[in-house]
């Protein structure tokens, strides 16, 4: 019968000195067990713990919490100025769109610029001016016309502020956009 099959140990031989009893008894002597000196009484962990001589006390951590919540705040108030600039761009998009279509500027630019105007938060001070060749003379209920495949510029500028905690307005930041098109609009 097979050692595999009798469900015998097929470690049964071994006589290597790592299995002997002697070889356990000669690590506790070579090895000793050592407890740790400040663990023997609980009177001896009071030491350390009243110990005021530590790095951070509770003045040092207030300011450094304070420093925290103040970098916080410029984060936060940086990712709002990204976000009206992102805006701004669209409407210089749209402004755009606008001018190639109608071939010039009208009554009807102005009040798609206001209306986008009135959609952007964090910017204030909003004006657009658009640099062209305009064709003379202007046709009736166009302010400028641009005759078409004439190329255009449009800038459109804004004032954000750069503050933190209750709008303090430290930071003055000028946000520009701009767009450029071509007119589509034949003008006779």
């Amino acid at each position: 019968m097979s050692n595999e099959n009798s469900g015998d140990s097929c470690i049964v031989g071994i006589s290597s000195p790592l299995h002997k009893p002697a070889y356990a008894m000669a690590n506790q002597a070579r090895f000793p067990k050592k407890s740790f000196s400040s663990l023997r009484k609980p009177s001896d962990m009071a030491g350390p713990l009243k110990n005021e001589r530590g790095e951070a006390n509770y003045f040092s951590t207030v300011v450094f919490i304070f420093i925290t919540v103040l970098l916080l705040a410029f984060i936060i108030n940086l990712f709002g100025i990204i976000s009206t600039k992102q805006q701004l761009d669209h409407c210089a998009d749209q402004m755009v769109k606008q001018i190639q279509l109608s071939g010039g500027t009208n009554a009807e630019t102005d009040a798609l610029f206001q209306f986008l105007c009135s959609q952007i938060s964090g910017a204030t001070n909003l004006s657009y001016s658009i640099n062209a060749s305009y064709k003379s003379p202007t046709p009736g209920g166009m302010g400028r016309a641009i005759q078409l495949g004439s190329p255009f510029y449009i800038t459109i500028t804004g004032d954000a502020r750069l503050g933190g905690f209750w709008n303090f307005n430290l930071i003055n930041i000028r946000i520009v956009s701009r767009g450029a098109g071509v007119s589509e609009h034949y003008w006779k």
